[in-house]
């Protein structure tokens, strides 16, 4: 988990964490804590009616990770997984004298939740930060974390080359390390129930008002609580939310595209109501004016869920990324159309008693990679 300081970043962990054991129940499934790391952290960073909002991770600070077990039932039996948070603050990674320290952390994520400030983007009138161009922009945090995620398809490409030398040569190897990373990464705008960013978001699509609204359940027939993502409740929202980030956003909509296959665009509120200054005790506290109802901070770590296959989907979800055809054998995503009929390999007439021919005269795509077909 990544953002910039007074991104929000320590308020939405802190939130979620709060109620993950809730928010497993509601897509059927136990959530719970593996050790004590989540709750110091909740009761290190408060988030309450009237109090002083919990401060953000100060950069070369090591947070403890965050464990918890996932129980899901298929069947008569029990899945059984183990999900890791881990805290970044995102002005490490572009601090060269201490981003080694942290490096490894991101490096072997297999999903990125990256949380953003919409007061950081054009057209958002700025209320609570006077010094934006202070801030780190989250374009240049984004770039950095794709250069340090991890490449599956190279990971499979070296494994591949060791069992068979002769399947890919080092030029191809060459080639898929520069390809787009395919960790999935869920970009959260957060705040989005402060006026001056929902009048923003809906200026720019009326059916960003989604994202005030609460996340609800899917239900089976048998009345329980299903364990799939809610496309039904996320696309609408989702295409809204593409459509704010490109028209105010431009150039981290651009750099999601051109480093990531594969990421969507969230927003969330983890107060569910404002922030003032208010004397409590004699003293001055900005934070909260009512009890804090986080509302959809829950979505995203949902959606990391689904792509992890933990959770399925009612119906397909929207993506504002590019398609791209994964090889089954390699995962590279350099692909291309194939014919049979235009392969060199089956010139001549004898083609019809090649087995492989056969086998092949149903495939559409092959990999440039490892030229496998399929």
């Amino acid at each position: 988990m990544v953002g910039v300081s007074r991104a929000g970043k320590t308020v939405f962990l802190s939130q979620l964490i709060k109620y993950i054991t809730d928010y497993g129940q509601k897509i059927g499934l136990s959530i719970v804590p593996a050790n004590d790391s989540s709750t110091q952290f909740v009761e290190l960073h408060p988030v309450k009616k009237q109090q002083s909002l919990p401060g953000g991770t100060p950069p070369g600070h090591f947070e403890q990770p965050l464990c918890f077990q996932l129980e899901k039932r298929i069947g008569t039996q029990i899945k059984k997984s183990t999900i890791v948070l881990y805290d970044v603050a995102g002005e490490v990674l572009v601090q060269q004298d201490i981003v080694e320290k942290f490096a490894p952390f991101i490096s072997h994520s297999d999903g990125v939740i990256y949380i953003v400030d919409p007061e950081q983007f054009e057209n958002v009138a700025t209320v609570y930060d006077r010094n934006l161009e202070e801030r780190v922009k989250p374009e240049l945090v984004l770039n950095q974390i794709s250069g340090y995620l991890r490449n599956p398809a190279l990971e499979k490409v070296s494994e591949l080359r060791k069992q068979n030398p002769g399947l890919i040569g080092e030029e191809e190897q060459r080639m898929v390390n520069d390809e787009l990373r395919q960790i999935p990464i869920a970009v959260v705008l957060s705040k989005v129930d402060e006026r001056n960013v929902l009048d923003a978001m809906l200026a720019s699509d009326p059916d960003c008002n989604e994202a005030i609204k609460e996340l609800g359940v899917v239900l089976g027939q048998n009345g329980r609580n299903q364990s799939v993502f809610n496309a039904k409740a996320y696309n609408k929202l989702g295409k809204a939310l593409n459509t704010f980030v490109s028209n105010n956003a431009g150039v981290l909509r651009a750099n999601l595209d051109t480093h990531f296959t594969d990421f969507a665009f969230f927003a969330v509120s983890s107060l569910g109501c404002s922030c003032e200054n208010v004397e409590v005790d004699g003293r001055q506290v900005f934070g909260p004016i009512d009890m804090p109802r986080p509302k959809r901070i829950e979505e995203p770590f949902y959606w990391l869920l689904y792509k992890f296959g933990l959770l399925e989907a009612d119906e397909e979800v929207y993506s504002p990324a590019d398609k791209f055809n994964v090889c089954p054998r390699c995962s590279s995503v350099q692909t291309e159309d194939y014919d049979v009929e235009e392969d060199p390999a089956f010139n001549g007439l004898f083609k019809n008693f090649n087995k492989e021919y056969k086998e092949k005269k149903n495939h559409s795509l092959r990999c440039r990679i490892c030229k496998y077909t399929w």
